[in-house]
């Protein structure tokens, strides 16, 4: 596995550490835009003028420079950063124990093995046409009624009406119910099909400066909205177990913390641990 050697404040002179494309993908941050070159992503670190893909890394560097904060460097400025409460040689222990996770490329893992060469698949490339307010589509209308959704729906669940074009350039039309998530995406649901159109990222619903309740799922949050811990407070969904370090660092701000949990799904079996050993001051609800 190749790692980069970093030179930083005398200590440990040429330690080696994961790239930081790899460091920023086990910390569930997704490249918005990415080429052989250089990655783009939004949202890392929290300022008063956020940007879309403020922040840029150079993959041939191994730098970043993030031009909401005006700020960027190598890895150890990064984690300076990121983990501002650690001393430096608890930060180079820090980004130690992510050197022996496998490296990625841009987004996608290295192939330990040679393997032989398959087919390419093609992939459906979908498109977002337009979104409805819900009661306009009978299927999808039919749908959440079925799934128990309908009555406790509420105006961040729309219709999504998408389509695809196969390699004969037939369309073929689709509608589902869906929300929006903060990068842009719209996490979509229907009977057979459950994905994201669109960069991938977690929903946040504003409402509390000092509460915030965390789901995995946005179901999650239309089942539960109305308890305790949920009212007048900040709502942010997951959308996927690998937003959950992020989700930690984003809510770290916030005086009183929920997390409704269901640690029997997939991608979810440490989250508890992970949560209870950062945030001190989360309570866990189990679902």
């Amino acid at each position: 596995m190749k790692l980069n050697s970093v030179v930083s404040d005398g200590l440990n002179s040429g330690e080696e550490f994961i790239s930081i494309k790899s460091l920023l993908n086990h910390l569930g941050f997704k490249p918005l835009e990415s080429n052989e070159k250089e990655s783009f992503y939004s949202n890392i670190f929290i300022s008063n003028s956020l940007k879309p893909k403020s922040f840029r890394l150079d993959h041939a560097l191994d730098v970043w420079f993030d031009k909401s904060i005006g700020k960027g460097g190598n890895i150890i400025d990064f984690g300076k950063l990121y983990w501002p409460n650690l001393e430096l040689h608890a930060l180079h222990e820090k980004l130690s124990s992510f050197s022996d996770k496998k490296e990625y490329h841009y987004m996608f893992p290295l192939n330990e093995k040679s393997r032989r060469k398959r087919r390419p698949v093609k992939l459906p490339h979908y498109q977002i046409e337009r979104i409805r307010q819900l009661g306009i589509t009978s299927e999808v209308s039919a749908f959440l009624q079925e799934a128990g959704l309908w009555e406790i729906a509420d105006s961040n669940l729309v219709e999504v009406h998408y389509y695809v074009r196969d390699e004969k350039g037939k369309r073929r039309d689709f509608c589902a119910a869906g929300w929006p998530n903060e990068n842009g995406g719209w996490e979509v649901y229907a009977k057979n099909f459950k994905s994201c159109i669109g960069s991938k990222g977690m929903s946040i619903f504003q409402a509390s400066t000092r509460n915030i309740t965390i789901f995995q799922e946005f179901t999650d949050y239309l089942k539960n909205r109305d308890k305790l811990y949920a009212l007048y407070s900040s709502i942010l969904v997951l959308n996927s177990p690998k937003f959950l370090s992020a989700a930690i660092k984003r809510v770290s701000k916030y005086k009183n913390i929920t997390f409704y949990i269901d640690e029997k799904r997939e991608g979810y079996e440490d989250a508890k641990l992970q949560v209870q050993s950062t945030l001190q001051n989360c309570i866990i609800q189990p679902l």
